[in-house]
């Protein structure tokens, strides 16, 4: 389990676009921060979610490049 993991977000007004990638048979918890307000999460159907707190929101991913959008 080797590769390039890498990670990197924008926000633009109230919406924060996450996006995280995942090397090659690997997996990984992406933890999505809440914006103040903005507790709307959009996150691809294959994320499993797997905790909520009132600061973020975690989900479980495999391999591949992953776009979680909070409003």
């Amino acid at each position: 389990m080797r590769g390039h993991v890498a990670s990197s977000w924008k926000k633009t007004g109230g919406t924060l676009r996450l996006t995280v990638t995942i090397p090659a048979n690997s997996r990984a918890v992406v933890r999505v921060p809440l914006t103040t307000g903005g507790h709307h999460v959009q996150a691809p159907a294959e994320a499993r979610k797997t905790q909520v707190s009132e600061q973020a929101v975690a989900y479980r991913v495999g391999s591949g490049t992953w776009t979680f959008t909070v409003r």
